[in-house]
């Protein structure tokens, strides 16, 4: 029996996914997702998310690209790879997930509409911009 690498996520799309073409027969579809997990300090529960950085290939990337778009909820299973390289004589490595299959579970906001409690503060989101 092979070694269990299953993935299985929900979350919202962290910002518009971005299609990359590679070569004559390679198309990527990379994009980012917030999780929400709640974490006990004390006394006091505070919201907190993990994001991940997700990869989907093939005719599923061109498929789904118009539909990742900031702010929408979609269902993930997939499996996780770690990407490792050498740059300058230092030895980097990250972690991504490949997607198998996905179902949205909802669509992105209008730029009208209000936030609503569920959205990540602006904090969490230049995080994410920060490690990627």
């Amino acid at each position: 029996m092979g070694d269990l690498n299953h993935v299985s996520l929900t979350g919202r799309v962290v910002r518009d996914a971005e299609l990359k073409r590679k070569g004559a027969n390679l198309v990527l579809c990379e994009f980012s997702l917030a999780n929400n997990y709640s974490k006990k300090t004390g006394e006091t529960w505070s919201k907190k998310a993990n994001f991940f950085k997700l990869v989907v290939f093939g005719k599923m990337a061109e498929g789904l690209h118009p539909y990742l778009k900031k702010g929408a909820l979609i269902g993930i299973e997939a499996e996780l790879r770690q990407n490792q390289w050498e740059q300058e004589g230092k030895k980097y490595s990250s972690n991504e997930l490949i997607i198998n299959e996905v179902q949205l579970l909802s669509s992105p906001k209008k730029s009208n509409e209000a936030p609503s409690s569920s959205d990540y503060p602006a904090e969490e989101e230049s995080f994410l911009m920060d490690i990627y």
